[in-house]
């Protein structure tokens, strides 16, 4: 139907095929895009010399439009975005935050629905934090955003993960950002830099990561800084761009 050619784009699911298929589909393309280095990785054991590159989601282009400025909250805010499924490991949120009760403030937001949403608000309760969680369901992507711009902070560890747009979106919105180490993230957020990663199912780390924001204030608002950097830099406009150069077009 159009008159261009056809770029496929792998993701967990593809790369699951065997090395023979996901050979067979990179043979008949000139060049093939890769939502993570994890699945590039596996691209590449398949046929070493295939042309590859890294399709990154991109940001709203009108992200400015999203982060306020300073955030002015009575307490630590911290939001998450997503599917409420086992692999985003929502659970693991609460648990750090569990081990943090006693010591500081927090709200935790969870927008989004799923079948682990019993079992989240179960576990709220069971960890004495129910009162400090709030469950919003499911609401519209400007919604998300909006929240995102009054939130201090955004964390999710899930895994498996491909490239993750919402944490983007949530750089995009000034929010102190954690994701997981090694997953599809990893190398646009870099540890320390543009926001915190941390190693999946790790409540240590993860707790470590939220109380960051009480003991290094410096260093959690220069992340912010240089998050919301990074999410300029990937516009849905500008990501389009570099996958046209990267193919070649």
């Amino acid at each position: 139907h159009f008159d261009c050619p056809v770029v496929p784009i792998f993701h967990n699911c593809d790369v699951k095929f065997s090395q023979k298929k996901v050979g067979e589909i990179l043979d008949a393309s000139p060049v093939s895009g890769g939502v993570s280095r994890k699945i590039l990785g596996k691209m590449h054991a398949a046929r070493p010399a295939a042309k590859t590159f890294m399709c990154y989601g991109g940001a709203p282009n009108d992200v400015e439009e999203y982060y306020k400025g300073e955030k002015n909250n009575d307490v630590f805010s911290i939001v998450y975005a997503g599917m409420l499924i086992p692999l985003k490991k929502v659970d693991v949120t609460l648990r750090a935050l569990g081990t943090l009760k006693d010591r500081y403030d927090f709200r935790f937001t969870i927008i989004g629905e799923g079948e682990e949403r019993g079992n989240l608000e179960a576990l709220a309760q069971e960890l004495g934090i129910a009162d400090r969680v709030e469950f919003r369901g499911r609401v519209k992507r400007w919604e998300v955003l909006e929240e995102m711009g009054k939130a201090d902070c955004f964390a999710m560890a899930s895994s498996p993960e491909t490239f993750g747009l919402t944490y983007l979106e949530a750089m995009a919105c000034g929010c102190y950002t954690i994701g997981s180490k090694g997953e599809g993230i990893d190398g646009v957020m870099v540890d320390g830099e543009n926001g915190t990663l941390v190693t999946p199912d790790s409540v240590e780390e993860m707790a470590a990561a939220l109380e960051l924001y009480f003991t290094d204030p410096a260093a959690v608002k220069e992340m912010q800084r240089r998050g919301i950097e990074t999410a300029n830099r990937l516009t849905e406009e500008k990501v389009a761009a570099m996958i046209l150069s990267d193919c070649g077009f």
